[in-house]
């Protein structure tokens, strides 16, 4: 896919998690002596990725103190959600519509530790429009989007769902900017309606249902990932990279 560039949603205040971000963004957060976002936009850049878009919001002039605007290479540009404490991440997403008249993007939650492996999955990916999703759902968090779908196709995206199940949400997915330009459209409408706080995940379940618009899903495959939401995901994000990474 040409005109591909990463969209890091990093605007979150993480008040789940506060007792370690009080002073810091969440994906400060150091796994085995290296930040969560540096994980991000090293695999980013090791994919040959010109561009990224981080979404910021909370201690926003810290976040780009730290990373700058350029990154081995790569250029980092910064979307200033400044209404982060009263919206959800579709809020953070829809701010990027300039953007996405121009460009395909590879959509990542910042407070996803995973497998580098499936930033491959996701980019080599024959489907404009996918998403991963963990198949091991015999334990479901509670926490993540539940993803219905059938032969690769997604039939919907939400909490507490019981048909059709193929996993859950993990955070890293691939959009086309025809999907995205008709997508902020309908946010657009959505939060004249409803609300800013939906994430927006809830809202591309809606807008599949009212457009059959098609998008897909990628298995990960018993690949190792966690989104940092609590303590205790921070000390599986650690189990996982000594997992990944430990010397053999």
């Amino acid at each position: 896919m040409n005109n591909l560039v990463g969209f890091i949603l990093a605007g979150g205040k993480s008040s789940r998690i506060k007792e370690l971000t009080k002073d810091k963004p969440k994906f400060f957060l150091e796994i085995n002596g290296k930040k969560l976002i540096n994980y991000h936009l090293d695999n980013l850049s090791e994919l040959g990725i010109k561009t990224t878009y981080i979404v910021t919001g909370f201690l926003k002039n810290l976040v780009k103190e730290t990373i700058g605007n350029n990154y081995k290479g790569m250029k980092i540009i910064y979307i200033d959600n400044d209404e982060f404490e009263t919206t959800g991440h579709s809020y953070g997403l829809f701010l990027g519509k300039d953007v996405f008249k121009e460009n395909n993007i590879l959509l990542i939650h910042a407070d996803v530790f995973c497998d580098s492996r499936l930033y491959y999955d996701v980019i080599e990916n024959n489907f404009d429009n996918v998403i991963l999703i963990d198949e091991n759902y015999s334990v479901l968090t509670g926490d993540e989007l539940i993803v219905q779908g059938k032969d690769d196709l997604v039939l919907g995206m939400n909490y507490n769902r019981t048909e059709n199940i193929q996993g859950e949400f993990v955070g890293i997915s691939k959009f086309s900017k025809e999907f995205l330009i008709k997508f902020c459209s309908y946010m657009d409408e959505f939060f004249k309606k409803e609300s800013k706080k939906f994430v927006y995940e809830v809202i591309i379940d809606k807008f599949l249902e009212d457009t059959k618009f098609k998008i897909n899903y990628k298995k990960i495959q018993g690949k190792r990932w966690v989104n940092i939401n609590y303590v205790e995901d921070y000390e599986i994000a650690k189990e996982i990279a000594d997992e990944l990474y430990r010397k053999i």
